[in-house]
């Protein structure tokens, strides 16, 4: 499995060979996931220096994209940067606004669509780095049962960075004339086909629109996250914390994956059954892709012992003679290396561990009554 560093070196790589108009969407593509995590925090959490870096953002899009007047834009934003108080070029003294992530990467993007550098993009793809870093230390210290890998986080980040890189590389031939201008259809178009999934979170769009996803994840994991306003979770049912239960998939059944608390992909994930059973299955989306992508099966003994689920492995593997092949591609899909995935017993015993850790303790899901809900499996038995 390739290090995070290795990875680095290879996003490094590619945007020294493309060309400076995928460079300049790739910067846009960071910032604009950067601002929007921004702008999704609790109101009093918002830097107004970083909020107000919005429309230079939007005016960058407009630019990398075909629209040739918003150069303007861009270049007053810029300028106006440059002379304020937030700017220390020149070694000043002054407000540290500038250094927030997003801002920063706001900034950068402006910069590589006004000149085209290397550098730029480079940047960019070290701030995303950065707050990645930023937002598991903040983590460590605010829940103190968090537990996450930083290696895996920086490197599920990358990976994103380098299927950002992917996408883009489709749309070459017509980005290329894009500082010329381009028709507005053509533009409109390219704003759905690429600053939509650029801007999306890393694995959810995956999980809802990726085919080789949605036939492994929907159809054998019975993991569907195709369908978010079916999303509903019973009435009254919530966590005894009284922290935020978000549904973001379903089974067929109609039971619900949902995170825990305020924040993205990094949430821990409990699984919610309509039969009164609940318990937590990941710390973070990327966990709970590998547990499903190793284990597919592991729903079958809900209220039983994880021991009993070598026939249920058995009898996927009977009903589904390209099981592997399927998982292998939906593996790819979401940048993972099929080479790379757990094995079934490393990811059963991480099951356990879970379902016996304090992070399940605080992620105790109740009923309208105040009740809880009996656990997802038989702990005292693995």
């Amino acid at each position: 499995m390739d290090t995070w560093q290795e990875l680095d070196a290879v996003v490094a790589e590619r945007l020294r060979s493309v060309s400076s108009e995928e460079r300049q969407v790739f910067a846009a593509g960071v910032a604009e996931r950067l601002m929007r995590r921004h702008e999704a925090l609790p109101e009093g959490e918002r830097a107004p220096f970083t909020l107000s870096l919005r429309p230079l953002l939007d005016a960058v899009w407009e630019g990398v994209l075909g629209d040739s007047t918003a150069f303007a834009a861009v270049n007053r934003g810029v300028a106006e940067y440059m002379l304020s108080e937030y700017c220390h070029n020149e070694g000043q003294h002054g407000p540290d606004d500038a250094d927030e992530s997003a801002a920063a990467a706001a900034l950068y993007a402006a910069h590589a669509y006004l000149f085209g550098c290397r550098k730029y993009a480079s940047w960019n793809s070290g701030r995303a780095l950065e707050a990645v870093e930023q937002h598991l230390e903040q983590l460590s210290e605010t829940v103190e049962l968090f537990d996450a890998d930083p290696d895996e986080a920086m490197s599920a980040e990358l990976r994103r960075q380098l299927r950002d890189l992917d996408l883009i590389a489709g749309f070459s031939n017509e980005l290329r004339h894009a500082g010329l201008g381009l028709p507005v259809d053509t533009s409109t178009r390219l704003h759905a086909e690429l600053r939509a999934p650029l801007s999306s979170e890393l694995l959810l769009p995956l999980l809802a629109g990726d085919e080789d996803a949605v036939a492994f994840f929907a159809a054998v994991a019975d993991l569907d996250a195709t369908s978010p306003d079916d999303h509903e979770l019973e009435d009254g049912v919530r966590l005894a914390s009284g922290a935020r239960l978000e549904q973001f998939a379903r089974a067929a059944s109609g039971d619900a994956y949902c995170f825990v608390g305020e924040g993205g992909e990094e949430r821990p994930v409990v699984y919610v059954s309509l039969d009164g059973q609940a318990g937590l299955l990941a710390v973070g989306l990327p966990e709970l892709v590998r547990l499903c992508l190793a284990v597919p099966w592991w729903g079958e003994v809900r209220g039983g012992s994880l021991d009993g689920l070598g026939g249920a492995a058995d009898d996927y593997r009977a009903d589904i003679p390209d099981l592997g092949a399927r998982r292998d591609r939906a593996a790819r899909a979401l940048g993972l290396d099929p080479a790379a995935l757990p094995s079934e017993a490393t990811a059963l015993a991480r099951l356990a561990e879970l379902s016996r850790g304090p992070v399940a303790a605080a992620s105790l899901v109740v009923g309208p009554d105040g009740d809880p809900f009996d656990p997802l499996f038989d702990a005292d038995r693995d």
